[in-house]
């Protein structure tokens, strides 16, 4: 198993030069090498505009070093504002860039590129050596228009359906799905948690804060997966074993301290003799409720957002608490926001923000879960539960937390905890890096790829929602990956245009067909996955138009348009684009 370091930030701060020449786009890797980034507001009171730092009016009169320094500062602030939304009125004066070169047909000349291939391409194999993957393996243009207009669609009219608790039960979390059928009545002798004369939630803090939360929900699931039989007191055999592979061997003592195999609540307050130190058995998972994020947002998006609480693997929360790091939106597999008097509509538009967080860097990502607390003890305590995919919003009304919408909640945060990877939204034909929170492989029908180098996420929640992989067969040879969701009424299928193209020039023969082929895509293999936004609505009405879930592998690997390095090579990419249309001749 990879160490633990790519949990952290692997790119450093950029060089003054790279700062000086960035000026109109930055990527997720140089807003997390930034410490400053820890506003979630549109507005700082900290940046002082008549900082001597600002002035830079009249630079001879200044040192060479606090020139650097100046520039470096006022780069700084600048992107702090393009990170918390700010419009930066100097982007005017300042020239165009590009993204940074990417060569990636650089991986079919090994021999000739190995130095750069090793810096840029970590992960491949070469001479039989599997390189160290590294996390940053997703550097896409960040450019503040596109995060305003990601964000400027959450503002217009959501595709949104009314949903009910029926609808959780039966087409949620069924208990077929779950690890076991869920006892309605499994709180009733529980007074810690449950007031069966009164028929509402008991001991629930005062205060509807981060860390009171957290801790009340973590008790909840522990209860509930003591009372489900899914926590023993032996440690299974599987959790030995991954505990050996990423700490080198620990005995009980050690787990009993947090490493993420002993399960425990925050909490002070123990279930006389329900509350018992334990492992959560085999055939369920595994996690938690932290407040990790609510001081610093998780790193790896395009917009610096800082979720309530998340819901994590429980191993992975107690590396990252124990050590220190940062979370990235790669980890986060649930959405929570807490609040006493918040607007309610409020509250939903945070999270349909943060959630667009969650799918531009997970391709894993099929849909999300979110929820919504608000309120107090003393007030009306109520909740409103979200399932957001690329089709839109399926939300529940405000359900007071008492009655049988009280333990609706609690089947709720019982499937979050312990349900398998595909209730909470996994696509589990990804096989996914448990640290770095990456995909390594992707299975498309009965081939497996590994992923090389993630080379496209779309900013848009709602839409086809485009993920775009380099990616390598187990016999060397490189192609694009391409994932998305598409509306099923736009008719015929990308797969079969493909295939047909594919079919015809192979049965032709003449010199026509030779020059085309090298100029269509090549097909190499693509599928329906089988997963509609239409079937988890089940019987809801009102429901947004239908998108599938579509795969596609294709040749063969070119460079992105950017990466020209003359003029020329420029006009010649235009006039071999305009001969692929046309067919017409040009010469170099």
């Amino acid at each position: 198993m990879p160490s633990v370091w790519p949990l952290s930030i692997t790119q450093g701060p950029p060089r003054n030069a790279e700062i000086l020449l960035d000026t109109t786009c930055f990527s997720s890797a140089e807003l997390d090498s930034l410490s400053n980034f820890d506003s979630d507001s549109d507005t700082d009171p900290d940046v002082n505009s008549h900082h001597p730092f600002f002035d830079l009016a009249n630079p001879t009169s200044m040192p060479k070093k606090e020139i650097q320094n100046a520039e470096t500062h006022a780069e700084v602030s600048r992107r702090k504002g393009l990170s918390n939304g700010a419009l930066d009125t100097q982007a005017r004066y300042h020239h165009p860039t590009l993204p940074p070169a990417s060569f990636l047909t650089t991986l079919l000349q090994p021999d000739r590129f190995k130095e750069y291939i090793a810096n840029e391409f970590p992960s491949i194999t070469l001479n039989n050596q599997s390189l160290p993957m590294t996390t940053t393996n997703q550097e896409p243009l960040r450019k503040e228009v596109n995060a305003t207009m990601a964000n400027s669609l959450l503002n217009t009219v959501i595709p949104s359906t009314i949903a009910t608790m029926d609808w959780i039960r039966y087409q949620v979390f069924p208990d077929t799905l779950l690890p076991v059928p869920f006892d309605d009545t499994c709180l009733d002798d529980v007074k810690e948690c449950w007031n069966l004369s009164s028929q509402k939630f008991s001991n629930f803090p005062e205060a509807t804060i981060e860390q009171t939360i957290q801790d009340w929900l973590n008790h909840l699931a522990h209860t509930l997966g003591v009372k489900h039989n899914l926590i023993q007191k032996k440690q299974p055999e599987e959790l030995t074993a991954d505990e050996e592979e990423v700490d080198g061997g620990s005995n009980h003592d050690d787990a009993e301290i947090g490493d993420g195999t002993y399960v425990g609540v925050e909490s002070s307050t123990l279930d006389n003799g329900v509350e018992e130190a334990g492992f959560v058995v085999a055939n369920a998972q595994d996690r938690s409720f932290s407040m990790v994020s609510y001081n610093k947002g998780p790193s790896g998006g395009y917009r610096l957002r800082k979720p309530d609480l998340i819901l994590v693997n429980r191993n992975l929360r107690h590396l990252l608490k124990k050590r220190n790091l940062r979370p990235r939106w790669h980890h986060v597999e649930a959405i929570l926001e807490v609040s006493s008097s918040a607007p309610r509509e409020s509250m939903v538009r945070q999270i349909l923000e943060k959630t667009s967080l969650m799918f531009e860097a997970q391709p894993f990502r099929r849909f999300a879960i979110n929820l919504a607390i608000r309120g107090s003890r003393d007030k009306k305590l109520e909740y409103c539960f979200l399932l957001v995919d690329r089709s839109g919003v399926c939300i529940t009304e405000w359900k007071q937390c008492t009655g049988y919408d009280g333990i609706s909640l609690a089947r709720i945060i019982f499937a979050l905890s312990y349900a398998k990877p595909e209730l909470v939204g996994i696509d589990t034909s990804m096989e996914i890096d448990l640290l770095s929170g990456n995909v390594t492989k992707i299975k498309v029908q009965d081939q497996e790829f590994h992923v090389v180098k993630h080379i496209h996420s779309s900013l848009v929640l709602f839409g086809r929602g485009t993920h775009v992989f380099l990616v390598q067969t187990e016999g060397g040879r490189f192609h694009i990956l391409k994932d998305a969701w598409l509306l099923v009424d736009h008719g015929i299928s990308e797969i079969t245009v493909l295939s047909k193209i594919h079919d015809i020039l192979e049965k032709d023969s003449s010199e026509d067909a030779k020059t085309h082929q090298s100029m269509h895509p090549r097909f190499i293999v693509g599928e329906e996955i089988g997963d509609s936004t239409k079937a988890r609505r089940g019987r809801l009405t009102d429901t947004p138009p239908d998108r599938v879930h579509r795969r596609v592998v294709t040749g063969p690997v070119g460079d992105p348009l950017t990466s020209f390095r003359s003029r020329e090579e420029f006009v010649q990419v235009l006039l071999d684009c305009v001969k692929c249309k046309s067919g017409v001749q040009y010469r170099k």
